[in-house]
């Protein structure tokens, strides 16, 4: 009996040591994408956690953290850096926290995602307690323009379907490539490469490798620092002939094939000029108004007039290609 409730009481007061976490939120000094930034990090223990003690702080594997240069910036009570396991911090609790206490603490030196993907979560848990908690979400967005470029921003001199035209290409690289690597630039299906050629290129000096697929390839000819603003200018690129909404990706790679990082762009447009856009609605409406009739036919079992609705049918189909090919 007394051993009984000795175990009885060790488990109660194991239960009582437990540490749980609530209204984890993690406040970011910047949510720029690829930026070097400091979390502050809010926290509330709904029971004592005593010293020598861990807390743990999880992070996104898209986030880069390494250390250093983490460190560990202001606290709400004696807490230290101990490690960095993967991307999960461990953090070394020197005294006492009561319960119910408000807890925040600094962590300086993280660099957020490079591609923007919907929201992100910390994940945090104590030595006391195996339950994780989550952070409420926040997400990462695209730098802010800067003289009305953004992150990778496609502008294609003429933006007409079927135009054959220049594309500017203006992107920011957040890791430096040196000569001898490669810059990789993928168009939708639909764009003809087959005439590619290089323009005026600043402040970097690259040269036409090859056209792979939609894919065209320039050599790096001199070193490219990081947190630089370029700008590529690609010649005779033949718009898709749909209209429609797109964008490109861009990836640099080291001189031994390795991928150095990849963007994606902001969305440009392919329009068709109003004139065949006129008549092509023009057609379609023809085409609906036919087809009515042609339904509306049907029941009086008369062939020849269907015969002929069909006709007509085959005629503005045929239209429909003709506007398509002027385009």
């Amino acid at each position: 009996m007394f051993i009984l409730s000795f175990l009885l009481a060790m488990l109660l007061i194991s239960t009582a040591q437990a540490s749980y976490l609530r209204g984890v939120i993690d406040r970011l000094d910047d949510y720029t994408a690829g930026a070097n930034t400091t979390h502050r990090i809010n926290f509330t223990l709904t029971t004592a956690l005593s010293a020598c003690n861990n807390i743990y702080v999880e992070f996104p594997p898209e986030f880069e953290l390494s250390l250093p240069p983490l460190s560990l910036g202001a606290t709400s009570h004696n807490i230290t850096l101990a490690a960095l396991v993967g991307n999960t911090v461990r953090l070394h609790v020197e005294e006492q926290i009561n319960e119910s206490e408000h807890c925040y603490v600094e962590l300086n030196n993280i660099k957020n995602p490079l591609i923007p993907a919907g929201t992100y979560n910390i994940i945090m848990h104590t030595t006391t307690d195996a339950d994780d908690t989550y952070s409420a979400p926040f997400e990462i967005v695209s730098p802010a323009p800067c003289d009305g470029w953004l992150g990778l921003n496609v502008t294609p001199a003429d933006n007409l379907a079927g135009a054959l035209t220049i594309y500017r290409i203006n992107f920011t690289t957040f890791k430096p490539v040196k000569k001898g690597g490669h810059i990789n630039i993928t168009f939708p299906a639909g764009f003809s490469l087959t005439n590619v050629s290089v323009g005026p290129c600043s402040p970097c000096e690259v040269s036409l490798d090859s056209v792979i697929g939609q894919t065209v390839v320039l050599d790096i000819l001199a070193d490219m620092p990081s947190k630089t603003r370029y700008k590529i200018t690609l010649n005779n690129i033949k718009n898709t002939l749909m209209p429609d909404e797109y964008t490109l990706t861009l990836n640099t790679t080291y001189a031994n094939g390795t991928l150095a990082e990849s963007i994606t762009s902001a969305y440009f447009s392919i329009t068709v000029p109003s004139e065949v856009t006129l008549r092509m609605r023009s057609i379609a409406y023809r085409l609906v108004e036919l087809l009515d009739a042609m339904l509306r036919a049907i029941p009086t079992d008369t062939a020849g007039a269907l015969g002929d609705i069909l006709q007509v049918f085959i005629e503005l189909l045929d239209s429909f290609i003709d506007a398509l090919r002027t385009i």
